[in-house]
């Protein structure tokens, strides 16, 4: 797997923001139509015209419409828009200006609903409309991230209209918790400048990730920021040990939110031991000893990873954690993918893909077994380049293993592309095509590109000056372009970036942090605990990686205790070191190890 397959693995998140002005397709009647919608992508806003080109296809080949029907907007304010006949068999042109009513929470959205015959196919697709007022609100956390009961949360809010600092009509701040709301209010600094605090209650009982946010308003115009913290008594991080063919050996660190261990707390560990979700997990429970250490061996299968859940309880506090740890070397390309569901289901063995020409490889499955000498209907087409284009439609016939490959060009190496594929599946409760007897199903697949991730000196980490002490707190500033995510990673001392690949589990840490840290767009300051459990004789590696549609960026500090510095590594001590200078090998090692540590759930890039 390389660096682009695990960056986007960790974006997934972003790609659900991406995914509002992705094609999708709902079938009435019969899956062999496909209608796909095209939109020049450009600023659009209210009294823009948009010109939109509708694609019909039945299995594959351009059908003309026995109807076709367009709504702009949403209910109530609905209206309906004439689709013509470009010309072109199964192309149409839908052309409208966008009224002040078409929009709903910045998005214009158009339903196109075509038929041929008995078969109808509805597709969706939202337009992103500019305000001309530009609202920027900027949220710094001043305390910190990892926060206790009775600890105050601490951030600046900024304000700007069009680029400059202004003064808000109304402000309007929150914290919210899993079952938690309070309502908060800032206090004017200066202008288009608020302080915001909140002090975590004593009787705070359900802790974990909680998210505040500012709604601000301008004469009118408005404006959102937010950024998550938590707030935990107790902390706790997986160190993998021994791993055999049958047993999995890990160690739970717990400690407080001083960094100190907490013995005596209560570690359940509840785990899938063979991959069949149709049999129980194994729970296993263990008390930490006086170094706030639980010990398990955890039996398993032949397995490549085992996952659950970790639950800590001390003194009515709790923590859970995700549990994911690799017992195998996974080969980059999958020689047998497995299907997700009893359903018709489509993978690629590769889904990196590179300007130009690109060979994608699939594998094609109906109830969990692959779909064997089949024909596949498929349509590819790609955002963001700049405009939503066709770029492969067709057929292929799978093999009898299941499998077929598509060859198709990419003009450029911005956007998505996005894979759609019908077939006569047999499984009931689909839609019949009275045409041919045959029953369809569907499933759509997502591409992203093998950006190669930048250094980029738009992002910087500093301990603006102070050493950094194990079992202490450290304060770092964290500066990205966009929204970003810090990882935190230790390294013995002696090991460089490059040999994380093959050095034993037994002497790495799979990440300090036990979730990454998420910041916004600016310069936030964020705290990390670097608990007393961990030796003075290793390498911490701070990272910080941001994205935008082009790419993602990366910057890095490496240091050791006793050390201060900024961006780029080096320390405060005058040594030489073999400190990496961040190339990118070493850095596929290094999400290697955060891929490893976080679970997708945990990686999610959250949104309100």
């Amino acid at each position: 797997m390389n660096l682009g397959t695990k960056l986007g693995l960790m974006i997934v998140g972003v790609l659900l923001l991406i995914l509002l002005s992705a094609p999708t397709a709902m079938g009435y009647g019969g899956e062999p139509t496909k209608s796909i919608i095209l939109v020049p992508e450009g600023d659009y806003e209210v009294g823009s015209t948009v010109n939109i080109e509708t694609h019909l296809f039945e299995k594959a080949v351009y059908k003309n419409a026995d109807d076709i029907n367009v709504t702009i907007g949403s209910w109530p304010n609905q209206r309906h828009i004439d689709a013509v006949a470009s010309g072109t068999t199964g192309i149409y042109d839908v052309d409208f200006t966008i009224q002040a009513n078409d929009t709903y929470n910045g998005y214009v959205s158009v339903r196109i609903e075509t038929t041929i015959g008995n078969l109808t196919a509805v597709e969706y697709i939202n337009i992103q409309v500019e305000h001309d007022v530009d609202i920027d609100v900027m949220v710094e956390v001043l305390s910190g991230m990892v926060q206790g009961k009775n600890d105050t949360f601490e951030a600046q809010v900024t304000v700007k209209k069009d680029g400059t600092l202004t003064d808000a009509s109304d402000i309007e701040g929150y914290v919210e918790g899993d079952t938690y709301w309070q309502d908060i209010n800032g206090t004017w600094q200066s202008t288009g400048t608020y302080l915001f605090e909140w002090t975590a209650p004593a009787n705070l009982t359900n802790l974990g990730s909680f998210q505040f946010g500012v709604d601000v308003n301008v004469t009118d115009d408005w404006g959102y920021g937010w950024t998550e913290f938590t707030v935990r008594e107790i902390e706790a991080w997986i160190h993998k040990a021994n791993i055999t063919t049958s047993n999995a050996g890990i160690k739970i660190y717990v400690v407080d939110k001083d960094g100190k261990p907490v013995s005596g707390a209560t570690v359940d560990v509840t785990h899938d031991h063979d991959g069949n979700y149709s049999t129980l997990a194994i729970l296993t429970s263990k008390t930490t000893n006086a170094d706030g250490v639980a010990t398990f061996d955890l039996n398993h299968d032949d397995l490549a990873t085992i996952t659950g859940m970790i639950l800590i309880t001390s003194g009515g506090l709790y923590h859970t954690i995700d549990l994911h740890v690799d017992l195998k070397n996974v080969p980059d390309t999958m020689e047998d993918p497995e299907p997700w569901g009893s359903w018709f289901q489509v993978e690629a063995y590769d889904e990196d893909l590179k300007k130009g020409s690109n060979t994608v490889d699939f594998i094609a499955f109906n109830n969990s077994a692959s779909f064997n000498n089949t024909d596949i209907y498929y349509y590819f087409t790609q955002a963001g380049s700049p405009t939503h284009t066709i770029i492969k439609y067709g057929k292929a016939t799978t093999d009898g293993e299941g499998k077929f490959s598509v060859t198709f060009s990419v003009a450029t190496a911005k956007g998505m592309v996005y894979g759609y594929f019908h077939a006569a599946t047999g499984i009931a409760g689909t839609y019949d095509d009275s045409n041919d007897g045959l029953t369809y199903d569907s499933d759509t697949a997502y591409f992203w590109f093998d950006h190669e991730a930048e250094k980029s000196s738009k992002i910087s980490i500093s301990t603006s000056g102070t050493k950094i002490e194990i079992g202490k707190a450290l304060a770092l500033n964290v500066k990205v372009p966009t929204q970003g995510m810090l990882f935190v990673v230790m390294v013995p001392q002696g090991v460089s970036l490059d040999d994380i690949n093959t050095i034993g589990a037994d002497i790495l840490w799979q990440l300090i942090l036990p979730d990454p840290i998420y910041v916004e767009m600016g310069t936030s300051t964020v705290t990390v605990m670097l608990p007393s459990f961990l030796p003075n004789n290793a390498k911490f590696i701070f990272f910080a990686m941001s994205w935008d549609d082009d790419g993602q960026y990366y910057n890095f500090l490496e240091i050791k205790p006793g050390q201060s510095g900024g961006t780029g590594g080096g320390g405060g001590d005058g040594d030489d070191d073999d400190d990496d200078d961040g190339g990118i090998p070493g850095f596929e090692a290094l999400f290697f190890v955060a891929a490893i540590g976080i679970s997708l759930a945990a990686i999610e890039y959250r949104r309100r």
